[in-house]
């Protein structure tokens, strides 16, 4: 959900100790915020975004999305990382359909599950980087070959677009979306390597 749209809100000040405010502070092009549940990583992130009026809070699910509406400053955009790909690749391919079962239509369901998972590791066409993610899934290489040809005709049918495409389109297409000024990523220990290649496609500073 794009927040900006709904006119948004003014989170109410809080007090941060003094790492918090060593976070809000810093003129660091890229911030990593480690720290334990419950120790206030979301209302340090909050306090950052006060610092912004044109910013990008992404979320792994809707339900993040919907927790942190209310507390983001006005102006600000609140999306999954799924619907923030979708968007720029309807800006593309404007008529294409969503399919989460696209690549499960396939044959091979060993090969299917290859497939997807080279694309969540972002990984290449190199015999070597599938040979990684099928010893990284512990699916046995024999699926290699399949789950290539599953992914090269699979990516060539932009009739459909699958969870795994709405990320992959626009890596592979070097397409990007609007410019913000900064990006807060929530949970970012969880990002996998196809959702950390996608980052790249959002200018930002």
């Amino acid at each position: 959900m794009d927040l900006s749209r709904l006119g948004g809100v003014t989170p109410p000040s809080i007090t941060l100790t003094g790492k918090q405010q060593a976070v809000v502070d810093s003129d660091e092009k890229a911030i990593l915020v480690n720290a334990v549940a419950g120790s206030g990583k979301t209302a340090t992130l909050m306090s950052l975004a006060r610092n912004y009026t044109n910013g990008l809070y992404l979320a792994f699910n809707k339900a993040i999305v919907t927790d942190v509406l209310d507390k983001l400053p006005v102006g600000w955009s609140c999306k999954t990382f799924n619907s923030m790909g979708l968007a720029i690749s309807k800006e593309y391919m404007p008529n294409v359909r969503v399919d989460f079962n696209k690549y499960k239509q396939a044959r091979f369901n060993n090969a299917v599950n290859l497939a997807q998972h080279h694309m969540s590791m972002n990984g290449n066409d190199s015999p070597e980087s599938w040979a990684k993610t099928a010893d990284r899934f512990t699916i046995s290489r024999t699926y290699c070959g399949e789950a290539y040809d599953i992914l090269k005709n699979g990516k060539a049918n932009v009739t459909k677009i699958s969870g795994e495409d709405m990320l992959q389109y626009p890596i592979d297409n070097g397409w990007k979306t609007k410019h913000y000024d900064i990006v807060l990523v929530d949970e970012c220990q969880d990002l996998n390597p196809q959702q950390i290649a996608f980052l790249a496609c959002i200018p930002t500073g």
